[in-house]
């Protein structure tokens, strides 16, 4: 997938100028997805991404100001991220993936 990546991302204006997402399913059931950038520059997962070193960065401060009661927040940037794999796998047709407990 990185060779694919590297030839688009040096060839950004032979294909479309919106966010490109390449995704790929092994055999095992195990699946992957990136995301290349509008030729703007605009980028969903890019955001997400942000948003989500954002939220670290906050609750890392949080942590050394002495803060203890500390829960995750489940509508977060990762569960946007989340959201954002679902839809991928929606639009590839994929089977979302199970995880066992």
């Amino acid at each position: 997938m990185n060779a694919l990546t590297e030839t688009i991302t040096e060839n950004r204006g032979e294909f479309s100028s919106g966010e490109i997402v390449l995704g790929i399913k092994f055999s095992g059931g195990a699946a992957g997805f990136t995301s290349i950038p509008a030729i703007d520059g605009r980028s969903e997962y890019g955001s997400l991404v942000d948003a989500r070193k954002a939220e670290s960065a906050a609750f890392s401060a949080r942590i050394r100001s002495g803060e203890t009661d500390l829960r995750p927040d489940s509508s977060g940037p990762d569960a946007g991220m989340q959201d954002w794999a679902n839809k991928w796998f929606n639009e590839f047709g994929w089977e979302h993936p199970t995880y066992d407990a």
